[in-house]
């Protein structure tokens, strides 16, 4: 039945109201009120992400490098134009959330702190940081890749060890893949944990230069 609410056109006259009606079935998890972190694991928003890195998400579970036995059979008879289509609306919605949630676990130890912000922002050797690529306040390019501010740390985690045990993949070169396997455990769950948890005064705003950055990444070719 869901398959149907999102494949199926209704007959509203406005374009919008249209596309709105034919994706109740992504509403039904994407738009609803998170009850717990936890649930966010599985409910993340997509409401204000990135065209490119929306369509991308949506080809990664109909071609099933990303695993989702609900995604994937919701997508498997939709065509590349259509999956566009959908990215596109969504990219346009206003976002679900603009600022960290205030009961975010917080990185207080000053060691894990400083490691936090290695990390982050300096990256480590071969290791870039997060904002090399996500921009300097961590809010993406605003085409294919995605921002990171106002997502809960057990999301991050769970997508970050995802890639890590290589249960999430993306197109090919998979720069996730390679920054999350140099991670370790603990260096996972503090980096979720800062960035969940980071204000305003933490970052620097800063333009992503797709054109050179530190990973090849399949997502932006």
């Amino acid at each position: 039945m869901l398959t149907c609410a999102i494949a199926a056109p209704c007959a509203a006259s406005d374009a919008s109201d249209a596309m709105r009606d034919r994706l109740q079935a992504c509403d039904a998890c994407h738009a609803k009120a998170v009850a717990s972190p936890e649930e966010e694991i599985y409910y993340p928003p997509i409401n204000g992400k990135p065209v490119e890195y929306l369509y991308q998400q949506l080809l990664n579970f109909k071609e099933g490098r990303r695993v989702n036995l609900v995604m994937s059979r919701m997508l498997a008879y939709l065509s590349s134009d259509y999956l566009h289509e959908i990215a596109d609306w969504y990219s346009r919605q206003p976002p679900a959330h603009t600022a960290p949630a205030t009961d975010e676990p917080v990185v207080t130890d000053p060691e894990r702190a400083a490691r936090a912000r290695v990390l982050v922002q300096t990256g480590e050797g071969s290791l870039a940081a997060c904002t090399a690529c996500h921009g300097g306040d961590l809010k993406g390019d605003g085409v294919a890749i995605p921002g990171l501010r106002g997502l809960s740390a057990h999301y991050l985690s769970a997508q970050l060890g995802a890639w890590k045990a290589g249960t999430r993949q993306a197109r090919e070169p998979d720069c996730m893949a390679e920054v999350a396997r140099a991670l370790s455990g603990a260096d996972v769950d503090i980096v979720a944990q800062w960035i969940a948890s980071a204000r305003d005064e933490d970052l620097t705003a800063s333009k992503v230069d797709t054109t050179n950055l530190p990973h090849e990444c399949g997502a932006v070719q």
